[in-house]
């Protein structure tokens, strides 16, 4: 009879231990945590360290990075008089709004690339390049910076409208151009 009692204590205990490990998560320092079950809206969102509580088996853990992330994006475009430049972007983003992000979090990547594309394209379509020339091919890094400075005028425009409807945020993009 002891030996029962002490198996069924045994088992018990252990289904225990394994629910308990099954139902706490933590959330590190630089970590962003959505709670969700598949097929429903995420229910929560924890962005502060700690131990925080799930439903095992039931409920899903997404985490993301709270820090900043960098896309590399090149992009060819055709100047109003035909000719080919080529754009060497590196754009600087984080996640603002996880609950958004985490819909479109399979098709990020691309969604930024046409996003920023887009942006380049409504930019430098309408100059041809003897307008864009003698910025883009001086020495001088004024000339880049104006670059610069154009593109993130419209960028602030545009792309972190894009970009904000997918749950992201633009921090920064900088633009090196060069023709053929």
């Amino acid at each position: 009879m002891k030996s029962i009692f002490a198996y069924c204590f045994t088992v018990l205990l252990l289904i225990a231990v394994l629910v308990g490990y099954l139902s706490v998560f933590s959330v590190g320092e630089n970590d962003i945590v959505v709670v969700f079950q598949p097929g429903e809206a995420p229910t929560r969102v924890y962005d502060k360290p700690g131990y925080y509580f799930k439903i095992p088996l039931v409920q899903r853990l997404a985490f993301f990075h709270k820090g900043f992330f960098k896309r590399h994006i090149k992009t060819e475009i055709r100047t109003k008089d035909g000719h080919l430049l080529k754009l060497n972007s590196v754009l600087q983003y984080k996640i603002s709004d996880p609950v958004e992000y985490i819909k479109f979090r399979d098709n990020a990547y691309l969604l930024i690339d046409e996003s920023v594309s887009k942006t380049q394209r409504f930019i430098f379509e309408k100059h041809s390049l003897s307008d864009i020339a003698p910025r883009l091919l001086s020495p001088e890094t004024k000339d880049q910076e104006f670059i610069n400075q154009l593109v993130q005028y419209k960028i602030e425009k545009e792309l972190a409208v894009d970009l904000q409807a997918i749950g992201l945020k633009v921090i920064t993009i900088k633009v090196k151009a060069g023709t053929t």
